[in-house]
């Protein structure tokens, strides 16, 4: 399983060395290739693994598979991660000499694969980079010689598609690991080395350079005595693909333009403009779980797509002054400066829509779980490389470590401040349904005592005109009685008077 926590162990000038790799997964085999090589102070070996009896070829992802199965079954430890025991036989061939006799074949895909492992993990191990970033710059150098020495045009052709390839695999790589190959100073030396060359072939090929002022001088990775052979006056419009004659120089012309205006975009730091490191950039480095808003998305875009279009600009600036075409130079300076003050302004939108950011009780929660694992390991980490006298990868690991415990600590105050936030906008929660309530039964009360209120007026006004109606029929009684006596009275004295 390639996900198992193992640890490495191999001898080397009579020393016992011993290291955990800072991951799992595929990803750890071309670190533990490299880590050893570090060590060696050479790639020029056949790794292998041992069991108890044999020792078995270390070639792919496939054998660290079976050694780690291996080493988790005949672990007799459980209290430490299994140990995977290493050897190594000195390789019959050098890739590089491979590269020299045969330059067509240096873009096979094992050869881009070891230069994608050693560009990408530039940032990791940085006391074994320089002479690793030496064997890509001699497997591109070995083909450049190899193509000026060509006399053939057909089979020149072919290693120009094939160094341009090549190249094409460093940049691919180099977009793809921005921010951990630029984290090197030998790093951006051979992209822009890269770059010239690509930028050579674009034109018209790989030719010798009228002057020593033409030539670029060698970056500070690779040998004083070297000579860069590129031609820097080859960016020039007189080299178009239109001025070729030979059908294969035009394909080839239009396959390294194609890839240059690809990878047209990767701008050392040293040419970039400075807000391009800005601390949005410091904040997308500390991998830890974000929650971002439909709004906050829109400002990181809009942000994103300044930041590279700052980086365009400088591009094109860079390629007008070699040019010198310094009106087209001057106009793109003057956008660039402009486009540079519309992002100063949205990374100052950016944070304080960031401040305006409520994060939930359970994602801060979540957060300082991952915080306090990462701590955990970095500390188990840290530990090791004590044991193992690994110095350097003890300084980084432990720097790392204290930059997460500050992170953590942080975390940890935020979970404190929402919890007192969350209690605070409860109580007055609680206070405003209280009062809420209380003002309701008031106006049930009122409510009720207006009807009250109401029936008793009814009740009375009824009562007073029942009173009235009693009244009338009382006279009207005896208004009837006293005609009814009249009557009789009037008949007694008629018969008395007869």
């Amino acid at each position: 399983n390639l996900d198992t926590q193992v640890h490495y162990k191999f001898f080397h000038a009579e020393n016992s060395y011993r290291f955990v790799l800072p991951t799992h997964g595929r990803n750890q085999f071309p670190l533990m290739k490299l880590r050893i090589f570090a060590v060696l102070g050479t790639s020029d070996v056949t790794l292998f693994w041992a069991d108890d009896e044999t020792l078995n070829c270390l070639d792919d992802v496939s054998d660290l598979e079976a050694a780690i199965d291996y080493a988790v079954i005949t672990a007799n430890n459980t209290s430490l991660s299994p140990c995977i025991h290493i050897s190594f036989e000195k390789s019959e061939q050098v890739a590089a000499s491979t590269a020299v006799q045969q330059p067509a074949a240096a873009v096979d895909d094992e050869t881009i694969e070891e230069i994608e492992e050693q560009l990408g993990l530039a940032d990791r191990y940085a006391s074994g980079l320089r002479k690793h970033l030496n064997a890509i710059y001699k497997i591109l150098d070995d083909q450049v010689e190899a193509i000026e020495s060509e006399s053939n045009g057909e089979s020149k052709q072919q290693m120009k598609l094939a160094l341009t390839a090549t190249i094409s695999s460093i940049l691919r790589m180099a977009k793809e690991n921005f921010a951990a190959f630029f984290s090197s100073d030998s790093g951006r030396e051979l992209i822009a080395y890269a770059k010239d060359l690509l930028g050579a072939l674009m034109v018209k090929g790989i030719s010798e350079p009228d002057n020593a002022d033409e030539a670029a001088e060698r970056p500070a990775a690779r040998d004083d005595d070297e000579e860069d052979e590129i031609d820097q006056e080859s960016m020039r419009s007189e080299g178009s693909a239109d001025n070729l004659d030979s059908e294969p120089e035009r394909d080839l012309v239009r396959f390294s333009t194609q890839q240059y205006k690809q990878y047209a975009s990767l701008v050392p730091p040293i040419l970039a403009p400075p807000v391009l490191t800005s601390r949005i950039d410091d904040m997308q480095k500390k991998k830890v779980a974000t929650v971002v808003s439909s709004g906050l998305k829109l400002l990181l875009d809009q942000r994103n797509a300044l930041a590279r279009r700052c980086t365009q600009l400088s591009e094109h600036a860079e390629i007008f002054r070699q040019e010198g075409a310094e009106a087209q130079r001057v106009s793109t300076k003057q956008e660039l400066w402009r486009v540079r003050e519309q992002l100063e302004v949205m990374d100052v939108a950016v944070e304080r829509k960031l401040e305006e950011e409520d994060k939930s009780l359970e994602l801060l929660a979540n957060e300082h779980v991952v915080l306090a694992k990462r701590c955990a390991e970095l500390r188990e980490h840290v530990d090791i490389f004590d044991r193992t006298g690994a110095a350097w990868l003890h300084e980084k690991a432990e720097q790392e470590m204290y930059r997460v415990r500050e992170l953590l600590e942080q975390k940890y105050q935020a979970i404190e401040e929402k919890m007192a936030r969350d209690e605070r906008m409860e109580k007055e929660r609680a206070v405003k349904e209280s009062l809420a309530n209380k003002q309701e039964k008031h106006h049930i009360f009122e409510e009720k005592l207006n009807q009250t209120a109401s029936q008793t007026m009814k009740n009375a006004n009824a009562v007073q005109e029942h009173t009235v109606d009693d009244e009338e029929s009382d006279d009207d009684d005896y208004d009837d009685v006293s005609d009814e006596e009249d009557g009789e009275t009037s008949e007694s004295e008629y018969e008395l008077l007869h």
